[in-house]
């Protein structure tokens, strides 16, 4: 089965609650679809919170993650 890589562009959608972004993401874990957020796109995301803080975002990317 394929595995879907989240790319930084579709978590940062997510954690700011794009809401066409987050009813595809939505679905794909109903429909237990595999997804992976690789190494380099969790570290850019991460590192784009040091840069631009927000407690928030920041807590729900870790929820999400």
């Amino acid at each position: 089965m394929m595995e879907y890589a989240l790319d930084t562009n579709i978590i940062i959608d997510a954690v700011n609650n794009k809401t066409v972004i987050s009813m595809r993401l939505e679905n794909a874990l109903k429909n237990k679809l595999p997804m992976v957020i690789p190494t380099m796109v969790d570290y850019e995301v991460i590192r784009g919170f040091r840069h631009t803080p927000s407690k928030h975002k920041e807590a729900h990317y870790m929820t999400i993650r």
